[in-house]
């Protein structure tokens, strides 16, 4: 395989792993979708205050737009994560985080796959070393 086309293979790789960084609420109507059915059931699962109809929606708002720019496959790994009790002891996992909270350990999930994307495009369009011998 020449240069060149190892060079286009990893770009295209980059650029694929960057859709999945794209896929947010604020992006698509599915990651909407997909981002509210995460949190409505981590709301159903975990003990928190009981509210009307209207105060769920607005809780419901309260978290779209915390995460409505963060993949909803990041939002499903923090809430897995926080069921597991793995985000530190920073946080009470008796009851379900804050918009807040929840995007901030959603935020952190995105960062092996950015500096994935980051490894490959540095790959990439690296530069041969030459080495001169007298």
């Amino acid at each position: 395989m020449s240069g060149t086309n190892r060079e286009q293979l990893l770009l295209s790789h980059a650029y694929e792993l960057k859709k999945f960084l794209q896929y947010t609420p604020i992006a698509s109507a599915d990651a909407e979708a997909e981002t509210l059915a995460i949190v409505t059931k981590m709301l159903f699962a975990l003990p928190g205050q009981r509210a009307s109809e209207t105060a769920n929606e607005a809780r419901g708002e309260a978290y779209l737009a915390a995460l409505e720019d963060i993949p909803s496959w990041a939002v499903q790994e923090a809430v897995r994560k926080w069921y597991r009790g793995e985000h530190g002891p920073k946080y009470d996992y008796r009851w379900s985080p804050c918009p807040a909270e929840l995007r901030e350990v959603a935020y952190l999930e995105q960062y092996p796959m950015k500096s994935r994307i980051t490894m490959l495009e540095r790959v990439a369009k690296a530069v041969a070393l030459v080495e001169y011998r007298r």
